[in-house]
């Protein structure tokens, strides 16, 4: 049974993939730029000052199990915290 929400949703995901086709990206195009417009929402939003403060605590709490993966960009670091597929 589809309720009006659904029929709208339905419509929405329609436009956006005729959109996405038109514009010929693919899903994999989009997955590929997450991490770093994910990176630019969190800077903007969070600032570099308090990524550059969770960055340090972390590494001093130990929390990065490979001290390599410090990170010394807000990019990086939300790179150590995102799983991999």
């Amino acid at each position: 049974m589809l309720i009006p929400q659904d029929e709208h949703l339905t419509h929405l995901m329609d436009v956006a993939m005729a959109t996405l086709e038109k514009a010929k990206v693919s899903v994999d195009d989009l997955l590929e730029a997450l991490p770093q417009a994910r990176a630019e929402v969190v800077t903007e939003h969070y600032g570099t000052a308090f990524l550059d403060a969770l960055e340090r605590a972390a590494a001093e709490q130990g929390a990065l199990a490979d001290t390599s993966a410090t990170a010394s960009t807000p990019q990086k670091f939300l790179d150590t915290l995102t799983p991999n597929p």
